[in-house]
């Protein structure tokens, strides 16, 4: 239970152990996993969907980073890898690639939609979206005040459906855990600041 909240510290801090041993953190991962289970097969198809890049990079006139993550939520195993930019010192995602083990599938179109659309919740919530209380009440009561992603913020989002010999599992929320931490580690290869704190437009980049 709860996913969401546990994937941030968790996969946040595999990534600090990474950097802590000197190595690129989608290989760590993977040298933690046995060759051959579920989970190291799904970071391999992951790596390969995105075309991984372990350092910042410059594409389409900006430098970016790829942040990777791991979870399984509700019986699903989902690994993401989101490309990120930074714009005047906020997080910008281009792109973010999805692999999803749910074991058995009917609706393979189905299961990327579903996985496409947690990852945009997930996405609104660790950029933008915070209630605050004061003197014992909600200060945001529309969307004026409460922001969420954009269209224009919305990054390309790639989903594969892995079939395997797992149990059946969920597909309604298992694509939104990985993403915030994805993002954050991402952060930290372009800034080299550690997110512990969401959402991030509390922060400006340029000033930490």
């Amino acid at each position: 239970m709860g996913g969401a909240l546990n994937a941030f510290p968790f996969e946040s801090f595999i990534d600090e152990l990474a950097h802590a041993a000197g190595a690129d953190p989608l290989d760590y991962r993977l040298s933690l996993l046995e060759v051959g289970s579920n989970e190291h097969a799904l970071l391999e198809e992951v790596r390969d969907m995105a075309g991984y890049k372990p350092g910042t990079y410059d594409a389409e006139g900006e430098t970016k980073a790829m942040g990777v993550a791991l979870h399984e939520s509700f019986g699903s195993l989902v690994a993401q890898i989101a490309e990120v930019s930074m714009r005047a010192g906020r997080p910008h995602v281009s792109r973010i690639w999805a692999a999803i083990d749910l074991g058995s599938v009917v609706n393979p179109e189905i299961v990327k939609a579903q996985v496409a659309g947690g990852a945009i919740y997930c996405l609104s919530a660790a950029l933008h979206e915070e209630v605050l209380i004061e003197k014992g009440a909600a200060t945001r009561a529309n969307f004026d005040t409460y922001p969420i992603l954009t269209p224009r913020e919305a990054p390309e989002i790639v989903v594969e459906v892995v079939t395997s010999d797992r149990e059946m599992g969920g597909v309604g929320e298992p694509g939104t855990p990985p993403v915030a931490p994805a993002l954050a580690n991402a952060v930290f290869k372009l800034t080299g600041q550690r997110v512990r704190r969401l959402p991030m437009a509390r922060f400006d980049f340029r000033d930490t």
